[in-house]
């Protein structure tokens, strides 16, 4: 029941994150936006670090957290031109379905094929996501362009290399690999 929680507080904030990043970056521009995001969520890890005795991280730590961190930021960028390009309605769902399939991909071939019950699980969790974002079609909509299908499965593919990469980053660690992450994500932004 916990991880359920912790699933559906994940999936808030994230999703509140994406929409108003994607917002500021339509008045800030997306790097500048994507900068910011950065910068608070680093100094907010920050903060945790005298909370947490962690070892000094390894280096295939460090490689892994910097790679994921330069991913996070392509993903951030990619979908936020997605959003200037399009609906949001279509750019989050399409991103976060290609985020949720690559490790799934990765995880079959690293750890063998998921289960019936996890198969399903994840049949019905896209088809969650094609029915909301479904929306009525009006004259005054805004087309779907190219660019905007292009970002969006950049940003979804990113994503999910960046889960990956975290996922290897963290095995003895949590939040140095969140850390170094971030800095990376900062530098390559900045």
């Amino acid at each position: 029941m916990i991880a359920a929680l912790f699933g559906l507080l994940s999936a808030l904030s994230w999703g509140t994150g994406d929409f108003a990043g994607g917002l500021a970056s339509r008045k800030v521009g997306p790097y500048r936006a994507v900068f910011m995001t950065e910068l608070m969520g680093f100094l907010l890890v920050l903060l945790a670090l005298p909370f947490v005795r962690e070892p000094f991280p390894a280096t295939h730590t460090i490689f892994w957290a910097a790679g994921a961190g330069i991913f996070s930021t392509l993903g951030l960028l990619s979908l936020y031109q997605a959003m200037q390009h399009g609906r949001i309605s279509i750019a989050a769902p399409v991103s976060a379905v290609l985020a949720a399939i690559v490790p799934v991909i990765v995880g079959s071939f690293l750890e063998g094929l998921p289960g019936g019950l996890l198969i399903v699980a994840f049949v019905l969790a896209l088809a969650a996501v094609a029915l909301i974002s479904i929306e009525k079609v009006t004259e005054a909509s805004v087309p779907v362009s190219k660019k905007l299908i292009v970002f969006s499965l950049l940003s979804g593919a990113s994503f999910g290399i960046y889960f990956v990469m975290m996922n290897r980053a963290g095995q003895e660690s949590v939040v140095a690999p969140m850390l170094i992450g971030r800095f990376a994500a900062m530098l390559v932004t900045g």
